[in-house]
């Protein structure tokens, strides 16, 4: 039997969503295998793409004016406060929930300063590049 980790009610484990709306059932099923992670879900709206990654986490960091771009059309998760074991098992559990998100990322030192929009289409660029498929 595999054994479970046991998660925290104080997880400091958040998820930034892209192109999944609130109420969706692919939302509940997002929430549903989040919740025994302590992961708190937002959703980011297009209007907030321009803020950086560490902005929409709550923490420091502004709005910044970037020039309108085309954004990924797909779903996006990028992950903060979540480390292995922990993030191994969230990952199973996202697969076993059914929902696709093909673009997934860790908030880093580095794209946490980032607008959100710049983020998105680096994973967007990885992903064509590592499947061949354009999003």
């Amino acid at each position: 039997m595999k054994a479970h980790i046991s998660h925290t009610a104080k997880s400091t484990a958040q998820g930034l969503v892209w192109g999944i709306q609130p109420g969706s059932a692919d939302w509940q099923a997002l929430e549903a295998a989040a919740a025994p992670f302590g992961m708190a879900l937002r959703a980011v709206a297009p209007s907030q793409a321009d803020s950086t990654v560490s902005r929409l986490l709550g923490g420091s960091g502004k709005a910044l004016s970037q020039p309108a771009q085309s954004l990924p059309q797909v779903p996006a998760l990028v992950l903060a406060g979540i480390k292995d074991p922990a993030l191994d098992e969230f990952l199973e559990a996202l697969k076993a929930s059914g929902v696709t998100i093909p673009l997934k990322a860790l908030a880093t030192a580095t794209n946490l300063a980032w607008p959100f929009s710049r983020l998105l289409t680096e994973l967007a660029g990885e992903h064509a590049a590592l499947t061949g498929n354009r999003v």
